[in-house]
């Protein structure tokens, strides 16, 4: 909370990209239904006042930041938009990733291999400012998709009886 009221302050006496990327940061650490709006608000502010171009890396990682907010609040085509736009545009694998988790709560198996099977055959997770062991990262994405299968295929048999 400390950090986020020194932010504020930050915005009123120089905005910036960054500056808003760390208040939402901090709206998304502090949660909550009112936090996830506000963070919402903030990426839209800020991509509207700093127009980024399209090889910005911040603009992905924002497009990201929108979605979990809008995960959390309970918004889940807006977040699918969301991660969508950023893996399409910025060719996030936090987007992608985030995607296949939303088609995950869907139950809709053909997206989720559609997407993290590309991933997975990259065997590269470049997602930035989060240290990760590459090994326990493939692990994950071999787990989501072993699920996604599984699943599948029961419902293959389910519907064959």
């Amino acid at each position: 909370l400390r950090n986020y009221k020194l932010l504020l302050l930050d915005l009123k006496d120089s905005p910036s990209t960054l500056v808003y990327y760390h208040i939402i940061n901090c709206l998304l650490i502090i949660g909550g239904q009112k936090s996830m709006i506000k963070a919402i608000q903030y990426v839209d502010e800020c991509l509207e006042r700093f127009p980024m171009k399209q090889d910005d890396p911040l603009l992905p990682k924002m497009w990201v930041l929108r979605g979990v907010a809008c995960m959390d609040a309970k918004l889940d085509l807006a977040a699918q938009q969301c991660f969508q736009k950023a893996y399409d545009e910025g060719k996030s694998i936090e987007g992608a990733v985030n995607l296949a988790e939303l088609y995950m709560r869907e139950k809709n198996w053909d997206k989720v291999i559609e997407i993290l099977t590309p991933i997975y055959e990259l065997k590269e997770f470049p997602i930035t400012n989060i240290p990760m062991d590459i090994v326990q990262a493939e692990c994950m994405m071999l787990e989501k998709l072993g699920f996604s299968y599984h699943h599948k295929a029961e419902e293959t048999k389910d519907k064959d009886k």
